[in-house]
């Protein structure tokens, strides 16, 4: 019985350490999805704002616009400089003045 019972204990040990390997892995699987997704958003980000630089004022500010328009976080929009009571309407919007965030000029030159 002893020897049956030793077999098992060193099974359950091993079973528990597979275990610990497999959440291990789940989580360094996570942690590279985020670190992929992260470097994804930061090239798309960085080809935008390059791509910016290359049009006229006119549709630069559009463009900014639009992209303004789907940041939606009270947070983030308060980050960027952005108005957060309320998104201005295309028609409600004033004409652009350098420092006005939505005049196409980029904050973080």
């Amino acid at each position: 019985m002893s020897k049956i019972r030793d077999e098992i204990a060193h099974l359950e040990r091993m079973m528990e350490q597979k275990r610990q390997r497999l959440r291990d892995l789940k989580a360094k699987e996570t942690k590279q999805e985020k670190k992929d997704t992260n470097r994804r958003i930061f090239v798309y980000g960085k080809a935008f704002l390059a791509m910016l630089e290359t049009l006229p004022q006119r549709e630069k500010a559009e463009s900014l616009r639009r992209v303004h328009d789907q940041i939606t976080s009270d947070s983030e929009r308060s980050f960027l400089g952005l108005p957060v009571d309320r998104f201005p309407a295309q028609e409600e919007m004033p004409p652009p003045e350098s420092g006005d965030p939505f005049s196409g000029d980029l904050p973080f030159d």
